[in-house]
């Protein structure tokens, strides 16, 4: 549920000691000359009359001819233009977009003396002199005539105007929040988004906060370049301001109710907005809600079509444990035998799979409400104040089929038994002190409904997913002079992201909706002046600041019994209860929380030399774990953003204008508490720093345990001697708590337009952009005291020995040309954009712990982007007659990985990693034909004839090569790690087409879209066993295999196993190996006006969707983007079968990639999704 926000009465007292911030992107201007069409000369004394249903202006023309309206909300305007001895001018049409200021020039004719004429004429809405971004914009109408146009998911969103105008990708198919933005090749985080002039990028990610709903929203601004100097959203690749309505004259009320089939569908919403005759005072408000249930691939979600569709349970390569637990041939993994008569491997396998889709989004629920009101205060002088006062909110809550009714009980109970609620144990008594039995509490599920402790899971229950926001913005303008004005506003916004695992935390090894808690608070303050100096320059000024105060909690699951006490003597060091000899804290049996003070067997009188029994060491069980839950995170990081601009658009001539500027950005970050006065927590990390060691390259580049039970020498690896910590490239770890950093960049921005011709326009546009890092990225903490292990072993190979995480803001620079065109006489103009961006330090997610799968953010590369955008642009949808758009973009993109800090690997360095130790066992590369049993060491031998060895069966096959670590790469949103993240997202071709015909009362609309589909693949697609892992074999398989390995009698030494090559392409899958199939969708919608108060609206969305496959092996029809197994850590079969317990693998598992699964913000899977038909009435009231 949405949480209440903070007054604004509480922001204003904090505005008089912070910093100001810039002008919003809600309004824009329009500016321009008079002159005399004979002579050229400009005329002074012309009345320019502004006019729409948001706002009337009026204008006067200065001794050059010039006039300027500099705050006109965004709207289509008509400007009408007078003088006593000239013909009236009138111009239609004008369309205002937030932060723009355009420029439009007029020749006047004299008037003859027997004849009263009015000049007519209209703007092309593709060619906008002065206007020096590269900006598309949607307005209200066109966001109803685009819903639909990415799929179901966006009928009550904007994405589907966003998706519709050049430059820009949007996914097909997406449902929740957080739809895939990709602007010019940049990646779905590098997007800036404003809300009525609000910043919405969260800090600790850079997603928008919002929800970009339809209701209330008056236009949708795409920049895919030249973003102004001026705008607080934190972007380097594009940016989106949604502007709100306002009040209109005359005023209206409408109210819209919405049904769908096959898929269920309700919505409902009542809008008013009026105002005063003179403008003083206006007013919108909007309520509206949505319910939506999604399908996909068909009314069945892909059911009734055997082994395409489906989410794993409990499988793993080989070998599957379930309820009756794994047994033991020696020391290998075996299943027990299956009483309940099911088949956990091979082919029918009912219990490892659902059939369908599990764990993409079942139903989503929709909350929105608008408020905007302007109150206008008049001056003496005949200008006017204006006061807005605004407040938003927006809640989008997700459920997933994830019961146990949409998974099947008979799917689920036979490897788990019936599910029960996660529920555990809480100790609240002091760390570091011995056990108190007292102190333990039950710990019910988070926000789970009241039930009986650990007591079965209710049948119908689902996990939810819920984005939420609110927001309060206060703005004041003074306006000095027609030419110049102030503006100063004060906002506050709540936002969450709260999972609840209820069916997640249940299933042991494929859980997907874990529990995650991250509530948001922001305020800003802004202040900007504007003021035309002269007809010549036009001078904006802006401040900037934003501040984030939020914190994040995740836990994977909710263990009721964990380790929690250690042997400790009053040194700080750790004994062995049963020996008396020091040990390693890490390699000692700690106590748990149901045995938390094992029984001490050594005895002091009989042996006193045992080193615990030395004088002063006097061990005991003291707890060090008051809470374990594998790598639970913990972030509360605050952010601070200021930003400061000044901005000239001078303007030499009527023909051309420049729009010279400057960003300057500071980037502050505050550092969460790592509580280092908790004894425990430096324990653990006095422990981690003297038991391990560490050396560059060795124990995949992580720290490793001190031989003899973590209390002798470092170990030499390879014939690489590890150093202690202390000595280290590194340093030992350090528990740096509290504390602050910043950065900051300066960002010049040049734009410029050049009017050939009425009829003819050339733009230009240069500008460098800076992203501040997520501050989920610049420090790590954990619930547990144990947060020294955490750290060790995922970031201390990269130089980190510290929580913190000084990482470098992203920069990117952005060049773009375009041809505006009008063809003369008509409604048709064009817009052609050539562009090219780089980046440098780009930040990017990738797998910094693959086996942990931990994923994090540092700058690795420099990207690159070029191609070109085109638009043609045909009349007016509210007109009569035909009306439409076609966006078409091109992009080619790529990155080159830079080496890590303080290190000389990349991320290609890492893949290749893999590649290596597959080549380590090819002959003449150090590999052997045959290697000893795991349990006699593993050790290589050429002699393949004696007992307890098995053969290499990689030993003769081709030397693999690895990839080059300076060659350029597709670009992909999380490197690839084990199975996981084998997709990339960069679209060579994108067009949309929009089709509208009106006449009368009906109104036809046609939209279609296309791209050509992404790249993907990844060398760690096809898992390999390590022959020096496996056990000896049943005696069943070495009557039939001889000395062949039995995959099932490996268990890769409990760590990952080795990647080896597809045997689809016949060697390692690069990044980019793979086209994605293209996509074609079609919908149409029909509208009739039934009565003058009454229209009703049918959209049919998807009536074509198909997808164009490649010819690969793993080719399906309904599948539109594929990438690694579902769940991202579903290895597929590999070498694993035949094996002593299967024959042959799961069809589910038979191929390298399946649909891309992507269910935790938008429910996207990469396959298609049916028809579905929605019916709407609008009564205005």
């Amino acid at each position: 549920m949405m949480r209440c926000l903070k007054t604004l009465g509480a922001a204003c007292i904090l505005a008089a000691v912070l910093p100001f911030a810039a002008r919003a992107g809600t309004t824009g201007g329009i500016v321009g000359r008079v002159v005399d069409a004979d002579t050229r000369a400009p005329v002074s004394g012309v009345l320019v009359t502004a006019n729409s249903p948001s706002k009337a202006a009026t204008s006067t023309t200065d001794a050059s001819g010039t006039f300027r309206f500099l705050a006109l909300p965004p709207d289509t305007y008509t400007l009408s233009f007078s003088r006593s001895g000239y013909d009236p001018v009138a111009q239609a049409g004008l369309s205002v977009f937030a932060d723009q200021v355009q420029s439009y020039d007029v020749a006047m004719k004299r008037a003859l003396k027997t004849i009263a004429r009015v000049t007519a004429q209209s703007a092309a809405a593709l060619v906008k002199p002065g206007t020096t971004s590269d900006v598309y914009s949607v307005n209200a109408a066109g966001q109803q005539a685009r819903q639909g146009m990415s799929g179901p998911g966006s009928l009550n969103n904007a994405y589907g105007a966003i998706a519709s105008v050049p430059g820009v990708m949007v996914d097909p198919g997406e449902v929740g929040w957080w739809q895939t933005v990709h602007v010019r090749g940049g990646d779905i985080d590098q997007v800036g988004y404003e809300l009525d002039g609000i910043p919405v990028n969260r800090a600790y990610d850079n997603a928008p906060q919002t929800m970009l709903s339809s209701l209330g929203s008056q236009e949708v601004q795409v920049y895919t370049g030249g973003v102004p100097a001026s705008s607080d959203a934190q972007g380097i690749s594009g940016y989106v301001n949604q502007v709100l309505k306002t009040g209109t004259y005359p005023g209206y009320g409408d109210a819209n109710l919405g049904v769908g089939y096959p898929a269920f569908y309700h919505q409902a919403s009542v809008e008013a907005g009026g105002s005063t005759p003179d403008r003083l005072f206006s007013y919108y408000v909007g309520i509206g809600g949505a319910n939506q249930s999604f399908r996909y691939v068909n009314d069945s979600d892909g059911a009734n079509i055997p082994f395409s569709f489906f989410y794993p349970t409990s499988a793993i390569p080989g070998v599957s444990c379930g309820v009756l637990k794994c047994t033991s041939y020696g020391t290998a993994p075996y299943l027990a035998q299956k009483s309940n008569g099911y088949t956990y491997t091979g082919a029918p396998s009912p219990v490892l799979f659902t059939t369908g889709l599990g764990f993409s989004l079942a139903s989503q629920s929709l909350r929105d409400t608008v408020v905007n009101v302007h109150v206008g205060i008049p001056q003496h002088n005949g200008l006017r104040d204006d006061v807005q006062a605004m407040y938003v909110t927006s809640e989008n809550l997700n459920q997933y089929f994830s019961s146990i009714n949409d998974f099947g009980a008979n799917t689920l109970f036979a490897p788990f038994g019936a599910l029960v609620w996660d529920d555990s144990f809480q100790y609240r008594g002091p760390a570091y002190k011995p056990f108190q039995p007292n102190a333990v509490y039950k710990y019910m599920f988070p926000s789970s409904p009241p039930h009986d402790f650990q007591g079965p899971l209710p049948f119908d229950i689902r996990d939810p997913n819920d984005n939420g926001y609110a927001g309060e913005k206060l703005q004041y303008q003074h306006e000095f002079t027609p030419a110049s004005y102030l503006r100063f506003y004060g906002y506050g916004s709540y936002s969450n992201w709260f999972i609840n695992g209820y069916n997640s935390d249940a299933q042991p090894f494929y859980g997907w909706e874990l529990p995650y808690f991250l509530p948001d608070h922001t305020y800003g303050f802004n202040l900007s002046y504007v003021n035309q100096l002269s007809d010549q320059h036009l001078l904006s000024v802006t401040g900037a600041y934003t501040y984030s105060a939020l914190q994040r909690y995740f836990v994977t699951f909710f263990p009721s019994d964990w380790p929690i006490t250690s042997y400790v003597g009053r040194n700080g060091k750790c004994y062995d209860p049963s020996s008396g000899m020091q040990v390693g804290c890490y390699d000692q049996s700690m106590g748990t929380l149901t045995n938390p003070q094992p029984p001490v067997t050594y005895s002091c009188s009989a042996s006193p030399k045992l080193p615990a029994c030395a004088a002063g060491v006097d061990p005991q069980w003291l707890v060090t774990k008051t809470f374990e839950s594998g790598n639970q995170g913990l972030n509360q990081v605050h952010a601070a953003l200021t930003g400061y601009s000044i901005n000239d658009q001078w303007r030499p001539g009527d023909r051309l204008n420049v729009n010279l500027g400057l960003r300057i950005e500071d980037f502050t970050y505050f550092f969460g508490d790592t509580s280092p006065n908790n004894p425990a927590r430096q324990f653990w990390f006095n422990a981690y720093n003297a038991e391990y060691c560490f050396a560059p390259g060795v124990n995949n580049n992580k720290p490793i345990d001190r031989t003899s039970n973590g209390v002798g020498p470092c170990p030499v690896v390879g014939g690489v001697k590890t150093l202690p910590l202390a000595q280290s490239p590194y340093g030992p770890l350090i528990n740096v708590s509290g504390g602050q950093y910043t950065t900051a960049r300066f960002q010049p921005r040049l734009g410029l337009t050049y009017s050939l011709n009425p009829n003819d326009v050339l733009r230009g546009s240069f500008g460098i952009y800076a992203r501040p890092p997520n501050s989920s990225w610049v420090q790590y903490n954990t619930i547990k005291e144990d947060l020294p292990s955490f750290l060790g072993s995922h970031f201390y190979g990269y130089g980190f020995n510290t929580p913190d995480h000084l990482i470098r803001p992203d920069t990117s620079y952005n060049y773009d040309l375009s041809w505006e065109h009008r063809f003369k006489g008509t409604d048709i103009s064009f817009k052609l954009s050539p562009f090219f961006r780089a980046t440098r330090d780009q930040l990017q997610n990738f797998f910094i712990d693959a086996q942990g799968g931990i994923e994090s953010g540092l700058n690795v590369g420099s990207q690159q982007s070029e191609g070109v955008e085109f638009a043609l642009q045909k009349g007016d949808l509210t007109q009569e007659g035909l009306s439409g758009q076609l966006a078409f973009t091109y992009t080619h993109s790529q990155i080159k990985y830079q080496n890590f800090t303080n290190t000389n690997q990349n991320v290609i360095d890492q893949l290749n990693g893999y590649i290596r130790s597959y080549d380590g066992f090819l002959k003449g590369h150090g590999g052997f034909p045959c290697y000893f049993y795991e349990s006699a060491g593993g050790r290589g031998t050429t002699n393949c004839k004696q007992a307890g060895v098995v053969l290499n069966p990689y030993y003769n096959q081709p030397y693999q090569n690895v990839f080059s670590s300076t060659a350029w790469y597709p670009t992909y949103d999380i490197i690839p790690g084990p199975v996981a993240a084998a997709n990339g997202y960069a679209v060579p071709y994108v067009a949309t087409l929009l089709l509208n015909y009106k006449h009368r009362r009906l109104t036809l609309t046609n939209y279609w879209s296309f791209n050509s589909g992404a790249e993907y693949g990844a060398p760690t697609s096809w898992p390999g066993y390590n022959p020096q892992s496996c056990y000896a074999p049943p005696r069943s398989w070495t009557a039939t295999h001889g000395k062949a390995v039995d995959p099932a009698s490996c268990d890769d030494f409990g760590n990952l196993p080795l990647f080896i090559p597809d045997p689809f392409s016949k060697g390692y899958d690069n990044l980019g190996a793979f086209q994605q199939p293209w996509q074609l969708q079609m919908g149409l919608a029909v509208s009739y006006d039934v009565s003058p108060r009454i229209t009703a609206r049918l959209n049919f969305t998807n009536i074509l969707d198909i997808c164009g496959q490649r010819g690969y092996a793993w080719d399906n029809p309904y599948v539109c983007a594929y990438g690694s197994l579902p769940t991202n850590f579903l290895y597929p079969a590999g070498n694993f079968y035949p094996n002593s317990v299967s024959s042959r693998p799961p069809p589910q598992l038979q191929y390298p990639y399946a649909f891309w699964f992507n269910g935790a913000n938008t429910g996207f899977l990469g396959v298609t999704q049916p028809l579905q038909v929605t019916g709407a009435l609008t009564i205005r009231l």
